[in-house]
């Protein structure tokens, strides 16, 4: 029976031009929240951002489509509707307050997540070499 110990560390999340980072990989907020699972503060806050930033999309979403529509209608040669457009833009512009909050409390939640990673900054992993009426195996506990 043999036992050994080592660490294993986990990945920060880098902050770059308002976009983030895993491994390499570009996040996407849905992505971040799973990261963030294990770390309650940094989760809590990130669920809130991705609330503003769920609706932020689906607002620009209809405001875009409600500034569309006259457009392309003005473009075919029809009779465009601008005040359906001057709502639209009106909705699109009240995103603005949504995506800002996202971006603040997205990096907070980076933040949170990093000085919890660097509080803890190793995870010890225990790895055993066990042998039993079966043969020989490894058991690695986190």
């Amino acid at each position: 029976l043999v036992a050994c110990k080592t660490f294993a560390q986990a990945q920060e999340i880098e902050s770059r031009n308002s976009r983030f980072f895993y491994e390499g990989n570009r996040l996407q907020p849905r992505m971040m929240l799973d990261i963030m699972r294990d770390s309650p503060g940094a989760y809590e806050e990130m669920r809130t951002a991705k609330v503003n930033y769920d609706v932020a999309q689906v607002m620009g979403f209809i405001g875009g489509g409600m500034i569309g529509w006259p457009l392309g209608a003005a473009l075919g040669g029809g009779d465009p509707n601008w005040l359906l457009a001057g709502i639209g833009g009106g909705i699109v512009l009240s995103c603005i307050p949504m995506v800002t909050a996202y971006s603040k409390r997205s990096k907070a939640a980076v933040v949170l997540y990093n000085e919890g990673l660097r509080g803890s900054s190793m995870r010890q992993v225990h790895i055993h070499l066990a042998s039993g009426r079966d043969g020989v195996g490894l058991r690695i506990l986190f």
